[in-house]
């Protein structure tokens, strides 16, 4: 049975890279694409992103599910009941590739091996990260695609991620290049409470299960921000909106794209409200079985 679970868990991370959504890394002589550091010294930068992680940390502190805002916001759109067991076994089984349903069921050893036979590098934080299952941190780019926080403090924190994340972002890697993108920056993935006693509770950010996307780089070498690429237009559905402009529809098209390949449960654009104006949120629900994009 563990060595039936074990197969059943590298099939999902070989489904992950095969399904329409990824695109494979370069061949061997093309440019390797170099992942980018970030000036410690630009203080001005740093304090803004620090202004702004103070202000998504507000998000994720409800001290249960049902006051967390994220949650709330999610139950306001009214997630989908969860299919009968034997419906969703029969889905699973027949999908042509894996959703966040399946990553979440991944073993830890599997998720691992995943992440080894990829050639994605990961390392394991010094530092204690309550409510992450299998606590890592991204050492390098993933099929090509740099993935990273906008700054990198000292103390990696805020860039830890639970194993299963970074399996689910190979798909993300995929849906960028597809739009011409070669390096996703992020504020933060984890996000712990400075409450002990709300340590695991609600947000997907405690346990390193979710990602909020800024800025992305075109293949060019040409920055685009989520506040002022992505075309809002609040309360409407996103993948339904028309974009305008050739980023607009790239930025849509993007996250739309991660919400019909399902790999995510939950993707928020700057449609969804206020709170969300200038990210992405993208984040994978323990054991559900719904898929929300707003």
């Amino acid at each position: 049975m563990k060595r039936a679970r074990k197969r059943l868990a590298l099939a999902v991370a070989a489904s992950i890279a095969s399904c329409s959504l990824f695109t494979p890394q370069p061949p061997a002589g093309e440019a390797a694409i170099e992942e980018t550091t970030t000036d410690t010294g630009a203080d001005r930068e740093a304090q803004s992103l620090e202004e702004e992680e103070i202000s998504l940390e507000g998000l994720d502190d409800g001290e249960a599910a049902d006051g967390d805002p994220i949650a709330r916001l999610i139950a306001s759109f009214g997630a989908p009941a969860d299919p009968a067991p034997a419906e969703a076994e029969s889905a699973t089984a027949t999908s042509a590739a894996a959703t966040a349903y399946d990553v979440w069921s991944m073993t830890d050893e599997a998720c691992s091996e995943a992440l080894a036979a990829a050639g994605v590098a990961v390392s394991k934080p010094g530092f204690e990260t309550p409510s992450v299952r299998q606590p890592l941190l991204l050492d390098g780019p993933i099929d090509g695609v740099a993935i990273r926080p906008k700054a990198r403090r000292p103390v990696r924190l805020n860039e830890v991620m639970d194993c299963r994340l970074i399996v689910a972002l190979r798909a993300v890697a995929g849906a960028a290049r597809e739009q011409g993108f070669r390096e996703i920056l992020f504020y933060s993935t984890y996000r712990p409470t400075k409450d002990k006693a709300k340590a695991g509770k609600a947000s997907m950010h405690r346990r390193g299960l979710a990602i909020d996307v800024g800025w992305l780089t075109a293949a060019d070498g040409t920055a685009v921000e989520v506040l002022s690429g992505y075309e809002r237009r609040s309360g409407e559905p996103p993948c339904e909106a028309a974009a305008d402009t050739d980023v607009g529809r790239r930025l849509r098209d993007f996250a739309c794209a991660l919400h019909a390949r399902k790999i995510f449960n939950v993707v928020l654009t700057p449609n969804a409200n206020e709170a969300h104006h200038n990210h992405f949120h993208f984040d994978i629900t323990p054991n559900a079985r719904w898929y929300i994009v707003r």
